[in-house]
């Protein structure tokens, strides 16, 4: 996509992601996190033109179809956010536009990711174009995550 293309860093923290995303030429970036003071460490850094405090499980401070992509790493784990907050990233990524998401392996089945996501498709609301199995998440714990990327149809 166009390095102009806006994007949502969904639950940004300290913004590691946004950092990279930056790094790969992406220059249009805002994000979100739960924690104050996660954001006032992201805004430290100056990559992102917009941060907000926001629960990704109830929706979200932008318009819909505001961004090109969301992207929300690091926060469908054990113990932080379920199924229910992809429906807030779909909502603000616009039409043919993408999410991509990590999921803890552990949590995939257990928490209903997968089948949150099959209900999607059968609404005709997303497709999932890319899905990576057992990728690397933490390497000193050996723990690994789903990588999905999913398509607004």
């Amino acid at each position: 996509m166009p390095a102009d293309t806006p994007l949502l860093d969904a639950g940004c923290g300290t913004g590691l992601v946004g950092g990279e995303l930056v790094q790969r030429g992406f220059s249009t970036l805002d994000g979100v996190d739960l924690s104050q003071g996660m954001l006032n460490i992201a805004r430290s850094k100056g990559i992102y033109r917009q941060l907000e405090i926001a629960d990704i499980t109830r929706p979200l401070p932008f318009d819909p179809g505001s961004y090109g992509a969301v992207v929300c790493v690091g926060t469908f784990t054990a113990g932080h956010v379920g199924p229910e907050g992809i429906d807030p990233l779909v909502g603000v990524a616009r039409k043919g536009g993408y999410v991509v998401m990590t999921v803890l392996t552990q949590i995939w089945e257990k928490m209903g990711f997968s089948t949150h996501i099959d209900q999607l498709q059968r609404r005709g609301t997303v497709r999932v174009v890319d899905e990576q199995v057992d990728r690397t998440y933490h390497t000193k714990e050996h723990v690994t995550c789903r990588v999905v990327v999913l398509q607004v149809v």
